[in-house]
């Protein structure tokens, strides 16, 4: 189960991993509507090779009837100077300890394991020492992207963003940026090091559970994926609430409020959070909701 945790976070916030352009790829995509407003809402997934084409006529039909494009954060800040600055106050011991001095003989093995695979210079632990533990296990995640050809520039929010932006859409966001990194920067010191932990032994053992969650999502099996994290999430009640219940809650509210408005809305989010028990639609499903699957 802990093996699972760490690389569900990743896919909530970062990461996916490559296929190939012939595979089939129809992503899960639903409707909620009235008499006077439409919301499209898509599950993606936040890095991707760039040959994937998951665009389908149903998703570009809703893209060219929206008028505003929410996304789960602007990806502009995360790039920014402000995501820097924030890394800096959430990411780092604050008390001086060394990342190695709290880790098991098992994920030192594991670390030398990886830091071998990818050729790493013999000065990276330096690198990582300072660093706590969650944002070392995103440094070594992104090292893995780059090292499988996934670029983040190809992952269908930043498409998504480049072609609202194109054609002059507006964009909002669900979440910000201070909100997103805060939930790494609040971990408890014990599941932050076990998030690190776990990370780095299931990359050095496990990595195919990388492509179990990208074959979910490029199915559009939802509800497949949702039983993947909660299973794994249900070991960690707290993570579960922070990370997926409190976030989908939040967002549904959000789309509560949009529905009493009018206009056209394409919602953009991790697919992980449309499935399942207290998933967005869950939420919305309480308010009283028809949500339509149209793809």
């Amino acid at each position: 189960m802990l093996k699972k945790l760490a690389l569900i976070f990743i896919s909530l916030f970062v990461l996916s991993t490559p296929a190939y352009a012939s595979e089939k790829v129809n992503p899960a995509l639903w409707l909620i509507s009235d008499h006077d407003s439409k919301i499209w809402l898509f599950g993606t997934i936040h890095a991707l090779d760039k040959k994937i084409k998951w665009r389908t006529p149903k998703i570009t039909k809703a893209l060219t009837e929206t008028d505003t494009l929410y996304l789960e954060v602007s990806l502009d800040e995360m790039s920014g100077q402000k995501a820097i600055a924030l890394i800096s106050e959430y990411g780092l011991n604050k008390n001086g300890q060394s990342l190695f001095d709290l880790l098991t003989p098992k994920t030192n093995t594991a670390l030398k394991q990886l830091i071998t695979k990818y050729n790493l210079p013999e000065n990276f632990k330096q690198q990582l020492a300072p660093m706590r533990p969650w944002l070392a296990a995103l440094t070594f995640l992104n090292i893995q992207m780059m090292h499988e050809q996934i670029d983040p520039q190809s992952g269908v929010d930043q498409s998504l963003e480049n072609a609202a932006k194109l054609f002059k859409k507006e964009i909002r966001y669900l979440e910000t940026i201070e909100q997103q990194l805060g939930l790494f920067g609040n971990l408890s010191p014990e599941d932050d090091l076990r998030f690190f932990e776990d990370s780095i032994i299931q990359m050095a053992d496990s990595p195919e559970m990388l492509h179990t969650m990208l074959d979910l999502w490029k199915t559009g099996d939802t509800e497949g994926l949702a039983d993947f994290m909660n299973v794994t999430f249900s070991q960690f009640p707290n993570l579960q609430k922070s990370f997926l219940f409190d976030r989908n809650k939040n967002w549904a509210n959000q789309i509560d409020t949009m529905m009493k408005g009018s206009g056209n809305i394409f919602i953009a989010v991790g697919a992980g959070h449309l499935g399942g028990e207290k998933s967005v639609q869950w939420y919305l499903e309480q308010k009283g909701y028809n949500i339509t699957r149209v793809q």
